[in-house]
């Protein structure tokens, strides 16, 4: 119940944050599904804006060309594109080869792509959105080795069954809550391990995207009426602006968590991100779906 209504005050009142504005000209960061309509595109615009080298991280290489040309009208720097798939650990694996033929170094991170689908599917043995939003990202994790990471996940969370399980059995939003765990699950062990000490989850509130799209008369309706609380796509992307560019004085040592509302949010023991055992037992799984050995 607990879980529900902080969903639901989510939806209903949200924050207004606004990242503070920093050069960030010498920086590179990668950000995968970058896609304009969503906070991956507002936020490479905005870093691009801010001097940053970005890399666009897109399954699909020729509507990314495009968004990097709009970038590029809009700041005056092109980002690079790269293909990357991240739902499948052949295509990920292939991105990060060609990143870091170039940019053997890499500031940040954002982990950002995600989708909600309609249709239960497997890619590489596991649920398809845990494949789309976590364990592809597992794998750019370990290959790029940023210097910080930043993963996009929300509330949403706080409503799955409490597993985090790649083989989750459904599809929709209940595989997308359980994908979100698993994200924040992640990032807390990367960072338990010393992987990466820079390591940020944000929740980047409720907003007008496309990312949920109605099926039918009655699905758009609902979501019409919740334009009213939901967010711009612009202020979604404000949490994951500032986990990308705040100065690493400004990193608590108590959360990862970055809340669009709350600011950094300290997450309770009870929690269902904090079982310290979930997080071991997922990030060992993990490393053993994409192959790794560290």
């Amino acid at each position: 119940m607990a879980a529900t209504w902080r969903v639901t005050q989510d939806m209903m009142f949200q924050g207004n944050f606004r990242a503070p504005p920093v050069d960030f000209a010498g920086k590179t960061v990668a950000i995968t599904g970058p896609s304009r309509g969503g906070i991956g595109y507002e936020t490479a615009q905005v870093l691009a804006e801010r001097g940053a080298t970005v890399l666009l991280c897109a399954r699909n290489l020729e509507k990314a060309e495009k968004d990097a040309t709009a970038i590029m009208e809009e700041t005056g720097k092109k980002p690079k594109v790269f293909k990357c798939d991240v739902s499948s650990l052949a295509s990920a694996r292939a991105c990060a080869e060609e990143i870091l033929k170039e940019h053997p170094v890499l500031d940040v991170l954002i982990n950002n792509a995600g989708a909600v689908f309609d249709e239960s599917g497997t890619v590489d043995e596991v649920e398809i959105t845990f494949a789309t939003c976590a364990l592809g990202h597992h794998l750019l994790n370990f290959l790029l080795q940023p210097r910080r990471i930043v993963w996009v996940t929300g509330d949403i969370y706080a409503i799955a069954d409490g597993s985090g399980n790649p083989h989750f059995k459904g599809k929709g939003i209940p595989a997308y809550a359980n994908a979100c765990l698993a994200r924040l699950r992640l990032a807390k062990e990367t960072k338990r391990r010393g992987h990466c000490q820079e390591i940020i989850a944000v929740h980047p509130g409720v907003i007008r995207s496309q990312f949920i799209k109605p099926k039918n008369c009655c699905e758009s309706c609902c979501l019409s009426s919740l334009n009213l609380g939901r967010i711009s796509v612009l202020a979604g992307a404000q949490s994951s602006i500032y986990a990308a560019t705040c100065p690493s004085s400004e990193l608590p040592e108590d959360t990862i968590y970055f809340h669009n509302k709350y600011g950094w949010y300290v997450l309770k023991p009870k929690d269902l991100a904090m079982d310290a055992e979930k997080q071991r037992e997922l990030f060992d799984q993990c490393d053993r779906l994409c192959g790794i050995t560290r």
